[in-house]
């Protein structure tokens, strides 16, 4: 147990990771990927697959689930002068206008012209005698101005979302380092995902099936969603020297009134909250008040759950294996205890256990 009036070192939350058990794909089924039962109370670890959790969980649980959509916002790009770009879009603002990481340093009025190479074969790009060179489309994005640190503020020749469907490619995370699939448009998008907005996806999500929604619904386990749209700082890893000194990122999320109701019915009634994911244990802990009662709206989280935090709403989670030194894996060792996180660590990386997006999964109970 640590001494929360003392500050922490982020090496804390440090441990030496095998390039190997990064999964560079998914399960050829979402539900068949291990998931390790991680017991709070006696530190128990048990192995099974994922499609379990229905014999785990009782009618006393409601997942939780965050429904938020990853946005394919990838956009190949050149500048006016000829150097290839890209446009990572990181937020959308209006029909036409979004927030946007870009390669290279840009000022006001500047125009970027979109890509169209990477729709095209290589038979194509050969008979065009396009291999060194970008086929542009008539697409063009135009800076407005600088948010800093690389990230500025577009207007766009079409709608975002139409520029994105057209040229986008999904934002699959560095340590996966491949090229994006065309299965990844699937693949890397819940069975549940409704709302575009996430710049990654919510990964523990990506485990559940249509099927498995259904035979939780049948054992009258009830699955409830939210929306917290993923930030592009859920990558970042921790450079502080303590973890006190690090700046969480913000990211918007929303509740209904609905869901908020249900939720708090179920906890008034002594039942219990199941979150599918950081996401939303982020987003039910940052809008409750001081008692755990859930409050409905629009709003913005940029709450860092570490040790020593009091959790008021979940009783419950499921979550992939984290980066080292990340804000997740602080998160995850505040709720299941952190002997209890690094005994399951080790013990998965020695279980052949898959680590990180497309990887296997933690219920801690």
């Amino acid at each position: 147990m640590i001494d929360i009036n003392k500050k922490v070192l982020t090496s804390r939350y440090d441990y030496d990771l095998d390039k190997n058990i990064i999964a560079k794909y998914p399960m050829d089924r979402r539900d068949n990927s291990k998931l390790l039962y991680v017991d709070r109370s006696s530190g128990d670890l048990t192995d099974h697959i994922f499609s379990d959790i229905v014999d785990l969980l009782d009618s006393s649980y409601m997942i939780i689930v965050n429904n938020s959509k990853v946005m394919k916002s990838r956009i190949p790009a050149r500048r006016i002068t000829g150097g290839k770009s890209e446009i990572f879009i990181t937020d959308i603002l209006s029909d036409n206008e979004a927030y946007a990481l870009l390669k290279g340093k840009f000022k006001i009025g500047d125009k970027i012209e979109i890509s169209a190479n990477e729709l095209l074969s290589t038979d194509d790009l050969l008979s065009h005698d396009l291999l060194k060179n970008d086929l542009l489309s008539d697409d063009f994005a135009v800076v407005k101005s600088s948010l800093g640190e690389g990230r500025y503020h577009l207007e766009f020749s079409q709608t975002v979302s139409d520029i994105m469907d057209q040229y986008g490619k999904m934002p699959l995370p560095p340590y996966i380092d491949r090229d994006v699939d065309i299965s990844d448009d699937n693949r890397y998008q819940t069975v549940y995902s409704k709302r575009l907005g996430s710049s990654a996806a919510p990964t523990a999500g990506l485990h559940f099936t249509n099927d498995l929604i259904d035979r939780l619904s049948a054992k009258k386990i009830a699955v409830e969603e939210i929306t917290l749209n993923v930030g592009i700082g859920t990558f970042r890893d921790i450079k502080t020297e303590y973890i006190d000194d690090h700046i969480m990122h913000s990211e918007s999320y929303s509740i209904s009134v609905d869901s908020a109701n249900r939720i708090n019915a179920h906890k008034l009634a002594g039942g219990k909250i199941l979150a599918v994911g950081t996401t939303v244990v982020r987003t039910l802990e940052s809008s409750c008040d001081s008692g755990g009662v859930l409050l409905s709206g629009d709003s913005s989280s940029d709450i860092f759950i570490k040790e020593g935090y009091k959790f008021k709403v979940v009783d419950a989670m499921i979550t992939n294996f984290h980066l080292p030194k990340s804000t997740l894996l602080a998160l995850v060792s505040a709720f299941g205890g952190y002997d209890n996180i690094m005994k399951a660590y080790k013990y998965a990386m020695s279980n052949e256990y898959r680590f990180f997006s497309y990887g296997d999964a933690m219920l801690i109970h």
